[in-house]
């Protein structure tokens, strides 16, 4: 498993690692929606939808990235199974969510919050950070 999931009263955490961001950004993807999980099972309609995003620093990229498919989730009604990045640099990406049309999901996530997350390099080249959902 590409990243680990701490689970607490009020929240859940996931502790992400990849030796690239793009890597790092697919780990966290996945993991949130691990958490999520559909309570149905997927309905035919394939999803695509595609997103481009800039921010101030390479832990907001990420926040944004990740709470921007949470919302496309929720308020579509949409499992994402994949994501592919056209585009990814610290500040800026462009890809494309792929997944299937959904009733409902196991869990709700409110949010993902910048409480813990930071971004950053390690001394063996790899990334790595700790993002936290508030239940």
């Amino acid at each position: 498993m590409p990243y680990k999931i701490n689970e607490h009263i009020a929240d859940i955490r996931i502790a992400a690692r990849g030796r690239n961001l793009e890597q790092l950004f697919t780990d966290a993807f996945l993991g949130m929606m691990y958490i999520l999980k559909p309570v149905q099972k997927f309905l035919p309609e394939k999803i695509e939808r595609e997103i481009s995003l800039e921010a101030i620093d390479t832990t907001a990229l990420l926040v944004d990235f990740l709470n921007e498919t949470l919302s496309l989730a929720n308020a579509n009604k949409e499992f994402y199974t994949h994501v592919i990045f056209y585009k990814i640099q610290p500040t800026s990406l462009r890809a494309k969510l792929f997944g299937v049309s959904t009733e409902s999901f196991h869990r709700d996530i409110k949010d993902v919050t910048y409480h813990e997350a930071e971004v950053k390099q390690t001394e063996d080249g790899a990334w790595e950070t700790v993002i936290v959902f508030p239940r």
